[in-house]
């Protein structure tokens, strides 16, 4: 593992949620996002009628 940052992918089924990281709007789904290692995240996806959803991503060292 190298490096300070992580490719993370985001996806939904319906596409076209917008994904929102820290209170930040960030884009649709699909979304491959470029986030630094050291922290953790909150994601909320939003789709007009649809239900949203929450979650945080966290560090983890597997192996």
């Amino acid at each position: 593992m190298h490096g300070t940052t992580q490719e993370v992918g985001i996806s939904s089924n319906p596409s076209n949620a917008n994904v929102t990281l820290i209170g930040q709007a960030y884009g649709s789904t699909p979304i491959i996002l470029d986030l630094k290692r050291a922290k953790s995240y909150m994601v909320k996806i939003e789709l007009d009628g649809c239900h949203a959803d929450e979650t945080t991503l966290t560090r983890e060292v597997s192996g």
